[in-house]
């Protein structure tokens, strides 16, 4: 079976050992890429888009009602 095998050779370890280089590689693009795409998606529904946003209606209600 594989997972004897994999077991055998390096330990549960040996799932994890090149997670650290991947994410050096992947996680900050994957982050600026979220951070962008959230920037673009408030900018687009502030200037752009027709309809109100769900949430600044929401905040606005519960602000209101703070009064």
């Amino acid at each position: 079976c594989i997972s004897t095998y994999i077991f055998g050779q390096g330990g549960i370890l040996s799932f994890w050992k090149d997670f650290i280089p991947c994410f050096y590689r992947i996680g900050p693009h994957t982050i600026l890429s979220f951070i962008f795409i959230e920037q673009s998606n408030i900018q687009y529904q502030r200037h752009i888009s027709k309809k109100p946003d769900l949430y600044v209606n929401i905040m606005k209600i519960s602000c209101s009602n703070d009064k």
